[in-house]
């Protein structure tokens, strides 16, 4: 199929990996041959990465598949070793930063030298699946870009994309240069339906509530009365989870949340994966029991499952993605869906970021009569005709891009537009403990060591004050940053602050992060770790590279 739609939980990642492996293992040698021997998954948020790998790891280790590669590509933690061997059966999980970077010859925290590398290798012979692609913004128009460029350019190995999603429109879909006509739609079937688990979860009941509180501007004030009344709400002994969709209200209902003893965990994409990764454990694990509050990092994908559920106010597909969250196997009939919105007339464009209020307008609109939110009533309620997310990249973009010499003043050119088109792009950043400039042979960051943080006039003022530095490929050296760009890995000393181990990114000085551990770490472009880029000092000679080439 060319488009996958299924209600969440219905076992989409199931359906794009299995059938691959199935294909390429076991079918007839003509499918097997036609089948592309590297299955792309691409997502929009690291924590489905994450669970994604898992999961697919249980399937290979179930059917002792050990010679199928598996490999995580996302901020911090890009697992490249896939490059090494191009001819074999190979799953890629990654982020749409990671891998839509790679896609157009500008990989994201990589060796330049090896952006055509992986440009080739995801062009071809490369079974893309896009999914949660409601959540993609202009990276779904790249991937629908991106196909067209293939089927009208040619690859050198079969390539083709499949887009997945609860609520995809197909209006998305139709960007100007991909070939619409034909695409094969897969859906639920009647067969499908016959199966008591799959009924149980279609079938299940939430009940959809007003919330008391209301959104508000006055942050300390909104998380006080939200809190409040999420402590009352929650059942002792079950889970609740709560989706902000601002970091910094997160934070605060947290705060608020736990002075007033609820015990309660924080989740959201501005945490150290060293903070993280101990918190989800906890969180996701299945056992905790309290209430979660967490951003959109939970709100399509994740295999969790609560009594209650709060929501702010969102555009419909993200609301059907939260709702996802309550009451997933259909067994809790108290389930219950609380929505909190704005009083009227009092959502305004600062309130309703990261959201437009047009988008909040329908939703809202789609809401009234509803009175149950389980997945067969949300099917009833038709999706409006949307239009491809701008920018749309073209073919003279494309072109351009073949051109990877950096401009006069040392920059790259910048495709994150066409990777993730929204105001909060993020760099990663790390800390150390240093004064003035780096020293040259500072190790490059551990994974557990980044931090995602969103470009804006906080984590300017916090760089401009204590200084944000990058690592120069070209010279070998540290340069200061004075030009943040999406896709930049930045050390900052660890004096300039910004960083609480229990509430992630604040951005605030007060806030100084612990060091980690930094034994074992490189840079990024060192020689003793880059296998297949080093430098020259003169030309050579095209048998002598060759030879080099085939060793």
């Amino acid at each position: 199929a060319d488009i996958l739609v299924a209600p969440t939980g219905a076992g989409k990642t199931a359906a794009a990996i299995l059938p691959w492996l199935w294909r390429r293992r076991l079918a007839a040698s003509d499918v097997r041959q036609a089948t592309p021997r590297r299955l792309v998954f691409c997502l929009p948020m690291r924590t489905l990465v994450e669970q994604t790998v898992n999961t697919a790891r249980r399937w290979l280790d179930r059917l002792a598949l050990d010679d199928v590669g598996l490999h995580a590509m996302l901020g911090g933690a890009v697992d490249e070793a896939w490059e090494i061997d191009p001819d074999r059966d190979t799953i890629i999980v990654g982020t749409q930063d990671q891998l839509l970077s790679r896609a157009l010859n500008r990989g994201y925290a990589m060796s330049r030298y090896r952006w055509p590398v992986h440009f080739g290798l995801l062009h071809n012979d490369a079974q893309w699946v896009m999914d949660e692609v409601q959540l993609m913004g202009s990276g779904l128009s790249t991937s629908t870009q991106l196909e067209g460029f293939r089927r009208a350019l040619g690859t050198a190995a079969p390539s083709t994309t499949m887009w997945m999603s609860a609520t995809l429109a197909r209006g998305r879909l139709e960007t100007i240069d991909f070939p619409r006509d034909g695409l094969a739609t897969l859906t639920i079937s009647e067969a499908d339906r016959a199966n008591p688990g799959l009924q149980r979860r279609l079938s299940a009941k939430k009940l959809l509530v007003r919330a008391e509180s209301f959104l508000e501007a006055d942050i300390t004030a909104y998380a006080k009365a939200l809190a409040a009344e999420v402590g009352a709400r929650h059942v002792d002994g079950t889970l609740t989870i709560v989706v902000l969709n601002r970091v910094a209200r997160a934070q605060a209902v947290f705060r608020a949340l736990s002075k007033a003893g609820v015990p309660a965990r924080l989740i959201h994409s501005r945490f150290r994966p060293a903070e993280r990764q101990a918190i989800q454990a906890e969180a996701l694990g299945g056992s905790f029991r309290g209430v979660i509050v967490a951003t959109q990092a939970i709100e399509a994908g994740v295999d969790i499952s609560a009594r209650t559920l709060f929501s702010e106010i969102a555009p419909w597909p993200s609301l059907v993605q939260r709702i996802g969250r309550c009451n997933r196997a259909g067994h809790d009939d108290g389930a219950r869906v609380f929505v909190i919105d704005a009083k009227r007339d009092a959502l305004d464009d600062d309130l309703a970021r990261p959201y437009t209020c047009a988008a909040i307008d329908a939703a809202r609109s789609k809401m009234c009569g509803l009175t149950d939110v389980g997945p067969d009533s949300l099917a009833a309620v038709p999706l409006d005709a949307e239009q491809p997310a701008l920018p749309v990249i073209r073919r003279r973009d494309l072109v351009e891009l073949f051109d990877t010499e950096p401009d006069l003043a040392g920059h790259d050119v910048d495709v994150g537009r066409f990777v993730r088109a929204t105001t909060d792009r993020d760099v990663q950043v790390f800390w150390r403990d240093f004064t003035g400039e780096p020293k040259r042979d500072m190790p490059r960051p551990r994974r557990d060591e980044l931090c995602a943080a969103p470009l804006g006039k906080e984590l300017d003022k916090l760089a401009k004050d204590g200084g944000a530095w990058r690592w120069d490929s070209l010279e070998r050296t540290w340069r200061k940053a004075d030009k943040l760009f999406p896709g930049l890995v930045l050390a900052l000393p660890q004096s300039a602050g910004g960083y609480h181990k229990d509430l992630g990114w604040t951005a605030q000085k007060a806030d100084v992060p612990e060091l980690l551990p930094t034994e074992g770490s490189a840079r990024e472009d060192d020689d003793e770790t880059e296998t297949l880029a080093t430098e020259a000092s003169a030309y050579d000679l095209l048998s002598r590279h060759s030879a080099d080439v085939a060793s």
